[in-house]
């Protein structure tokens, strides 16, 4: 996620929403946990806001799926002209 976030200019700091789908919310809402803490350190107030929902089956049988939004307001300024 950071890499795609990067790549448009943006990061980690720019997610204004995150949506977590597992298959199974009692062992795997502890890792999501972790990553959060990896990727935006301690302090919750840098969170962005996090929806975590469970989900009988994923793509390929994986166990965790993420989607992230952000904010990339410069993405939308058009060019002199057009």
């Amino acid at each position: 996620m950071a890499a795609l976030a990067e790549m448009v200019g943006a990061d980690l700091y720019s997610c204004v929403r995150v949506v977590v789908y597992t298959t199974d919310m009692y062992r795997y809402r502890p890792m999501c946990n972790e990553v959060q803490i990896e990727l935006w350190g301690d302090d919750a107030n840098t969170y962005p806001p996090r929806t975590i929902i469970e989900v009988d089956r994923l793509n390929e049988d994986d166990i965790v799926e993420v989607e992230g939004t952000f904010y990339a307001p410069h993405l939308n300024k058009k060019k002199p002209g057009h």
